[in-house]
């Protein structure tokens, strides 16, 4: 009987003893776990920063377009009338409507920095490139590629607004590098000067 209460002691300490090592081996992998799934969400969390980084070339809303020749200018809608073919040109700051720009990103497979410019004269209306011409209007909003552009960011938080429909090869340009009231703007072979370089001011979404 003696041995039987030995044996009966001896088992019930392995049990306890098991029970102990069961209890620790499931807190440890509970553990592991805890830390794998945690490592995951850290690295989601890294790669959707980094996606909306890529994502956000330049904010949608109202801007100010500036010529880099002479900042105190600004891409104007010729009389701030909104119809087909309306010129657009330098014109000195005034703070209108005529002025105003609402960039809106547009989605591409190939590109983040794709964009329609609207006027804030009226939003149904863009900045197109003439038919058969270097010239640069508004017209409605379809689906033209020229009505669409590649906005790229220089040095000097300048920015190079570039013909989509062109393949990039042309961009928005000041007619002959001079800043005044009136002064054509049009597509030109890019040339890296202050004339193809524009300062975007942003006013508002």
């Amino acid at each position: 009987m003696r041995f039987i209460r030995i044996f009966a002691v001896d088992n019930h300490k392995k049990i306890l003893i098991m029970k102990k090592y069961f209890t620790i081996f499931m807190a440890v992998l509970c553990l592991c776990a805890f830390s794998i799934s945690d490592a995951n969400a850290k690295t989601r969390k890294r790669t959707h920063k980094k996606t909306n980084k890529r994502s956000q070339v330049l904010k949608e809303g109202y801007y100010i377009i500036r010529s880099a020749v002479n900042p105190n200018y600004v891409v104007d809608l010729h009389g701030a009338i909104a119809e087909n073919f309306n010129n657009i040109h330098l014109w000195i700051y005034n703070g209108t409507d005529a002025q105003k720009w609402y960039i809106e990103q547009v989605y591409s497979k190939y590109s983040k920095n794709i964009y329609k410019i609207h006027s804030a004269v009226d939003y149904d209306y863009v900045i197109d490139i003439s038919v058969n011409s270097n010239n640069v209007c508004i017209y409605e909003d379809g689906t033209l590629e020229s009505q669409i552009w590649i906005i790229s960011k220089c040095g000097n938080n300048t920015y190079t607004i570039e013909s989509y429909y062109y393949g990039g090869i042309q961009v928005l340009d000041l007619d002959g590098a001079i800043a005044e009231e009136g002064r054509n703007i049009q597509i030109w072979d890019s040339n890296e000067t202050n004339a193809q370089r524009w300062i975007l001011e942003y006013v508002y979404d």
